[in-house]
């Protein structure tokens, strides 16, 4: 089955802790010829979902710098302050969207060219 983002992508996350607190993680995010994405760092926070902004999504951010999720949670939009956290300037990074109903989505963004791929 062929993936619209032409890569493939693993992770594992390490260890537990609370809501407000980076996590090591593992894996890669590879699409060619735009290159890979190999995470360190997770973390884990609760946002509204874009689609439907009544509902709640977990949204997983994979990246290999620490952003501030202890002042994104408290934000009014913590998505906008993650993605536009100066941590994240140079960085490239996975965005990973759990609903209530156990869809997942993600999308990849190369930061040097802000490419961006998306899985729905």
């Amino acid at each position: 089955m062929s993936r619209p983002c032409a890569g493939w992508f693993a992770l594992l996350f390490l260890g537990t802790s609370a809501l407000t607190s980076a996590q090591t993680a593992r894996g890669a995010f590879e699409s060619q010829p735009v290159g890979r994405i190999t995470p360190t760092v997770a973390a884990a926070y609760i946002v509204r979902d874009q689609f439907n902004p009544r509902q709640n999504q977990v949204e997983v951010i994979l990246s290999t710098a620490a952003v501030d999720v202890a002042t994104a949670v408290t934000a009014l939009a913590p998505h906008t302050m993650v993605i536009n956290d100066a941590a994240l300037k140079d960085s490239n990074y996975v965005l990973i969207w759990i609903g209530a109903d156990g869809k997942v989505s993600m999308n990849a963004t190369f930061s040097k060219t802000m490419t961006q791929f998306v899985d729905r």
